[in-house]
């Protein structure tokens, strides 16, 4: 299985008070994941509200999220010449939070602790396939919950230059998840139905990441990460690029 993911969001913040800053935010972004002759486009559309706080080497972090979801679906069927697409669409709602502790170890060089829990539901209703006839497939509405916990260090550098400042950085740590791991739906083609299971997830896995950060002295920010989980039965590896305007 392969997944690309682009993400485009906009978002402001207020500081009521010295080391608080509260705001919301807006995003969009399309994921797409390609599994042999099928690709699924998934599109949500998201609202957030969070807060941030700095206590020291202390940082804290809590968001709030709702919005729509949009997936688009191409099944081809090569050896009779068809394709076969849906769209389903859908809603969910989640929460995270996260702490960091940030340690200096001087020379620019740090060592950070982490904790973060997440709670997501989403819901997709039912769609029927079109274009293969009487090999479209009908798909069941889904519902999924899922908790997330991951705790970790990073260890890090930052290196002060002409006119901006790198950090290159590295983390273990580890992870869990509880709730709907192993989501099942529904296949139907014509009268005979077919449940499918979704990808599972571990109760717990390694998590491994390495990243390098830039920062101008003016607004643009560009961050660079590999992440990789790995657990009893399951492995995922994934890169990240992430360009920032902040003004």
């Amino acid at each position: 299985t392969q997944q690309s993911t682009r993400i485009a969001a906009l978002g402001f913040g207020v500081a009521p008070e010295h080391g608080l800053v509260v705001g919301g935010a807006l995003s969009a972004d399309t994921t797409t994941t390609t599994q042999g002759n099928t690709r699924v486009d998934g599109r949500p559309k998201a609202a957030f509200v969070y807060a941030i706080a700095n206590y020291g080497r202390v940082r804290a972090a809590v968001s709030l999220g709702a919005g729509r979801l949009r997936a688009d679906s191409t099944r081809l069927l090569p050896s009779l010449g068809l394709a076969a697409g849906a769209r389903s669409t859908g809603s969910f709602i989640g929460f995270a939070a996260r702490v960091d502790s940030r340690y200096g170890l001087g020379h620019g060089l740090f060592f950070e602790t982490y904790a973060s829990t997440s709670y997501l539901h989403s819901h997709y209703g039912s769609t029927t396939e079109s274009g293969a006839g009487l090999l479209d497939i009908t798909y069941g509405a889904f519902d999924q919950t899922l908790w997330r916990g991951s705790t970790g260090v990073r260890l890090g550098r930052s290196i002060a230059l002409r006119a901006s400042t790198l950090t290159p950085w590295v983390q273990v740590g580890g992870e869990s998840f509880s709730g709907d791991r192993n989501p099942l739906s529904t296949e139907m083609i014509g009268a005979q139905a077919m449940p499918v299971n979704g990808t599972a997830l571990p109760g717990g896995a390694w998590t491994a990441a390495a990243g390098l950060d830039w920062q101008g002295h003016g607004p643009w920010r560009l961050k660079l990460a590999w992440l990789g989980v790995h657990g009893h039965h399951y492995h995922s590896d994934g890169g990240t690029v992430l360009l920032q305007y902040v003004w």
